[in-house]
């Protein structure tokens, strides 16, 4: 029951959309398919990044979900492929186990999450306060919002004769952030739009009032913010389906990066924000024990930055004879640099991309994990100039040991 500390809420996954191997090699065909205890169906159309589009069909008929594979593009892996949990699936207890077998047992070997939406859903947030409050407030500067403070606001095409219209959704971040939040009715969406009824019974189920209206927020949290810290450890991991298997560990996820990424102060007209009072909305019994981090930031390229990429080529194409892990080291650490700085596309262009592939697997390996750490003396004893980027080695090096 609700309190001072606490009230009614859902936390719930509301996307999974992962990037995985296809380690397929017979025809993937509906007879090859017919092995399996679900239908597989191949729909008359591709994607803007692949050839052929699968909806996946379970046993009762219900669509469990969509699989994308055979890239158009050589820049993405040529057994690379996107799979897609459907909505209903997620909110079914024990979803990210089976959704694991599923993987499993299709040749689908997990890569990483391109997609992780999670939701807070309530009538109210703590101590009462009402969104609709929440968002009049941030309009008129009373409570201002840390980190991503730019946001797009949504009122009610049609409003009373006489009254304002409301506004029944805000947003912060864009589509290409790497995390993005979102606040707004979720009764009236539904109304609008469709209605879910197992979003209804996960309501129900947690205590919610379906008389009133359940608003919903929404954090949207892409591959490149996927790496989050234990405070009690200090180990540093990866979010995967794996982090999703309990209740209690969907929510440490979602109140984490609740805590940096949809946070608020009380608007004292203070000069430094950080010195403000907070606005505490979620339930404070809490303790969390998960923290977002970024290893790397994606930068703009630089004439020097294309300047080392040829370099690295230079070496590979060269006369030196490397030993296979320094050979590696070199392909990961372009490659790596290549997507830090936005840069694998002139790339391909300028250098060709044949021979960096085998490299974009390389990280997953323990053995050149452990062996990396000789590559950095390698390359400097045979061209001392790298050490003019000494820095951003370093850095990729440490992402690298770290992943």
């Amino acid at each position: 029951m609700s309190s001072n500390n606490t009230f009614p809420y859902a936390v719930n996954v509301d996307w999974l959309q992962v990037f995985c191997h296809d380690d397929n090699t017979d025809p993937l065909n509906v007879a090859y398919y017919g092995k399996s205890v679900y239908e597989f169906q191949l729909l008359e159309y591709g994607s803007r990044h692949f050839k052929q589009i699968w909806e996946v069909i379970d046993q009762d008929g219900d669509k469990y979900a969509i699989i994308q594979r055979i890239p158009h593009s050589s820049v993405i892996s040529p057994d690379g492929a996107i799979i897609q949990l459907c909505n209903r699936e997620l909110y079914k207890r024990n979803f990210s186990s089976e959704f694991i077998v599923f993987l499993a047992s299709h040749k689908f070997r997990y890569k990483s999450i391109s997609r992780l939406d999670i939701c807070f859903d309530s009538n109210v947030l703590l101590r009462g306060l009402k969104h609709s409050k929440l968002i009049k407030d941030l309009m008129t500067g009373v409570t201002l919002k840390n980190n991503q403070s730019r946001v797009a606001w949504n009122f009610n095409a049609i409003a009373n004769v006489g009254k304002p219209m409301e506004c029944n959704s805000c947003s912060f971040g864009s589509k290409s952030s790497s995390v993005s939040t979102k606040m707004y009715n979720k009764t009236l969406e539904m109304k609008e739009q469709k209605n879910k009824p197992y979003i209804v019974e996960s309501w129900i189920y947690n205590g919610l009032s379906i008389e009133q209206d359940v608003w919903r927020i929404e954090i949207s949290i892409k591959s490149d913010a996927s790496n989050t810290i234990r405070t009690d450890t200090g180990e540093i991991f990866r979010l995967s389906p794996d982090s999703l298997i309990m209740k209690q560990m969907v929510e440490d996820v979602f109140f984490s990066y609740a805590k940096k990424y949809f946070s608020f102060k009380r608007n004292n007209n203070t000069k430094n924000k950080t010195r403000m009072p907070d606005l505490e909305i979620f339930p404070k019994e809490r303790t969390l024990t998960l923290t977002p981090v970024r290893i790397t930031e994606e930068k703009d390229s630089t004439r020097s930055d294309r300047i080392f990429l040829k370099k690295l080529h230079s070496l590979l194409q060269g006369d030196i004879e490397w030993d296979e892990t320094t050979y590696n080291a070199i392909i990961e650490v372009s490659n790596s640099f290549a997507l830090s700085r936005s840069l694998s596309s002139w790339r391909q262009k300028k250098l060709g991309e044949e021979i960096y592939r085998k490299g974009y697997e390389m990280a997953e390996d323990k053995k050149f994990k452990d062996d990396i750490n000789s590559f950095i003396q390698n390359i400097l004893n045979h061209k001392p100039k790298a050490s003019e980027h000494i820095h951003e080695l370093t850095t990729i090096i440490f992402k690298i040991l770290k992943s």
